[in-house]
């Protein structure tokens, strides 16, 4: 077999079989979370919020580099059910106010950091 061959086969190896997802940024080999570097996720990403409060998930995942907005989501959710975070509406009322109902989803959304997340910092 040839270096090119060899090349491509190794290539292969590398790609998951199309039923298959790829595992998010915080999960281990073994598929279990790696809490050091979900630990390090929040955290950048309440970083990023608090020196830039009002971001959009599509914002925070162009200058976070290693996520996609998808993962940007679900990390922002996770810190909104922990309360550390809040979500505003393009209308500026709280998420679930009014007429506007804020699809965290959407990128329309704006976070800001809780003041009672500041006030522990």
């Amino acid at each position: 077999a040839s270096g090119e061959e060899e090349g491509e086969l190794a290539m292969k190896r590398l790609l998951l079989p199309p039923d298959l997802i790829a595992p998010a940024a915080w999960v281990d080999a073994s598929g279990n979370l790696n809490y050091a570097v979900l630990r390090y996720m929040l955290l950048g990403l309440l970083q990023e919020l608090t020196t830039s409060p009002g971001s959009t998930p599509d914002e925070l995942a162009g200058r976070t580099v290693m996520l996609d907005k998808c993962e940007v989501v679900l990390l922002l959710r996770y810190l909104e059910e922990a309360g550390a975070i809040a979500a505003m509406s393009p209308t500026g009322l709280p998420e679930g106010i009014g007429d506007f109902d804020c699809e965290l989803d959407s990128g329309t959304a704006t976070y800001f950091v809780s003041p009672t997340c500041l006030s522990c910092a």
